[in-house]
C-alpha cells in the first residue's frame, strides 16, 4: 500500500499535548513499530488521596503506562515510511468515480481509498454522514487539563505525585487525577480535573482567547480565555487541598476539554472507499483511556479487511460499531460511577483501569451492576 497522510497542523514538533493511558494494545503496537523508543512510561500502580492530598492507600497494578500526544506521535510518526504533509487541510472528499479525490488548500489528490481520521471535532464527518449527522451530545461536565514540569513543583509534590503511579483526589462530586508521562526531555506531571459544569454554562468557559469563538471539543493549551483560566483557579482555590491546588496554580498553559458522547452509525462511505475512524468515528469518555487504544484496533481491523477484500470492509464496519456501542457504554458509566460518591468505593477497582481490549469493556459495565 502506497499511504499519503495530510497532517492539518504545522506545528507538531513544539507540542507537547496531554496524557494518554497506553494499553496493551497500543504497546503492542511501539513494539512492533516503534521498539526502543521512550514513548511511554511504566507506572507501578494507583494511590488514593485523603482531604490533605496525602496518599491514603495504594493499589498495586503493574504493567500500566503512561504515555504524551507527543511521546505517541514521535514514536509512530518515526515508524511511518509513507508520504507526510504537514500543515495543510483537507476540505472535502469528492468521488472521482474510479477513486475519491481529497480536495484542500493544496488543490486535489485522488486515492483508491481514503481514512477519515481528523478527530472528535471532525470536520468531514458532518459531510460523510449528510443527513444522518447528529451532534455530539454534552454530558453535562468538563475536564480541565494540564502539564507541569517537575522543575515548576515543590519536592513534596515531587515525591507525592511523581513517584511513578497515578493519584487519584475525590470530592463530593468531582475528582482529580494525576500520573507522570514522558516529555521531550525527561517527565512531566498531567492532571485532569473533571468538574460538573451545567449546559447554558458551558459557553462561559469553551471561549478561544485566540480565535474569539467557542471550541466544541476542546480549549487548546495557550488559548484559555481570560474569564475561564481565572474560574479555573477560583474553583482549585475553593475545592483542593493547598498541595493539590499549587499544582493547577502552578500550570503555565490550563487547557480544557467539554466531555461528550458521540458515535456515528456507520464508518464506511462511498460504497466502502472511505473510512471514518478513531475520534471522528467515535468520542469515548477519558475515563475509559482507551481512545487511542480504539483507533489502533479500528486500523489494524481495516487493514486486514483491506487485505483480505470481498465482505470483509462490512464485517469490519460492523464489529467497529458494535465495539464502540460497548465503549461509550462503558465511558459513561464510568463517568457516573466517578462523580458519584456512593457508587465511587464500590467501583475504586475501576477507576483508571487498562482494558486489554475493547471486549472486557462489557464485562466490567455487568460485573459492577450494569449502566
Amino acid at each position: 500500500m502506497d499511504v499519503s497522510v495530510f497532517e492539518k497542523r504545522a506545528d507538531y514538533e513544539q507540542v507537547t499535548g496531554g496524557g494518554i493511558v497506553v494499553q496493551k494494545v497500543m504497546c503492542d503496537m511501539l513494539d512492533e513499530v516503534a521498539e526502543g523508543s521512550d514513548a511511554r512510561l511504566a507506572l507501578s500502580g494507583r494511590q488514593f488521596l485523603d482531604e490533605h492530598g496525602a496518599p491514603k492507600s495504594v493499589m498495586e497494578a503493574a504493567q500500566e503506562h503512561s504515555g504524551s500526544w507527543s511521546s505517541i506521535w514521535r514514536a509512530l510518526r518515526a515508524a511511518f515510511k509513507g508520504h507526510f504533509y504537514a500543515g495543510v487541510s483537507v476540505t472535502s472528499v469528492r468521488d472521482a468515480s474510479s477513486s475519491l479525490a481529497l480536495v484542500g488548500d493544496f488543490g486535489e489528490q485522488e486515492f483508491d481509498f481514503v481514512v477519515v481520521a481528523d478527530g472528535g471535532g471532525s470536520n468531514l464527518r458532518k459531510q460523510l454522514l449528510g443527513d444522518e449527522f447528529e451532534p455530539p451530545t454534552y454530558a453535562g461536565y468538563v475536564a480541565w487539563r494540564g502539564v507541569v514540569p517537575p522543575e515548576d513543583l515543590t519536592p513534596e509534590l515531587r515525591e507525592v505525585l511523581m513517584n511513578g503511579k497515578a493519584s487519584f483526589f475525590h470530592g463530593d462530586k468531582t475528582h482529580i487525577l494525576f500520573y507522570p508521562i514522558p516529555v521531550p526531555g525527561g517527565v512531566a506531571l498531567n492532571w485532569v480535573w473533571y468538574w460538573n459544569l451545567p449546559e447554558d454554562e458551558l459557553h462561559s468557559v469553551v471561549k478561544d482567547s485566540r480565535l474569539g469563538r467557542e471550541g466544541t471539543f476542546s480549549v487548546p493549551p495557550g488559548m484559555l480565555g481570560e474569564r475561564a483560566e481565572a474560574e479555573l483557579r477560583r474553583l482549585a482555590l475553593q475545592e483542593l487541598p493547598a498541595n493539590l491546588r499549587h499544582v493547577v496554580d502552578a500550570t503555565r498553559e490550563p487547557f480544557l476539554q467539554p466531555i461528550v458522547d458521540y458515535k456515528a452509525p456507520r464508518m464506511l462511505f462511498y460504497g466502502g472507499r472511505a473510512a471514518l475512524l478513531g475520534d471522528a468515528a467515535c468520542v469515548l469518555r477519558p475515563h475509559t483511556t482507551y481512545g487511542t487504544a480504539k483507533a489502533v484496533e479500528e486500523a489494524r481491523g481495516l487493514v486486514e479487511a483491506l487485505r483480505v477484500g470481498g465482505g470483509a470492509l462490512r464485517a469490519w464496519e460492523a464489529s467497529a460499531l458494535s465495539r464502540n456501542e460497548s465503549l461509550v457504554r462503558y465511558g459513561a458509566f464510568l463517568g457516573q460511577s466517578q462523580q458519584d460518591r456512593d457508587a465511587r468505593e464500590k467501583l475504586r477497582a475501576l477507576q483508571g483501569q487498562t482494558l486489554d481490549s475493547s471486549e472486557g469493556a462489557e464485562a466490567a459495565v455487568a460485573a459492577h451492576g450494569g449502566a
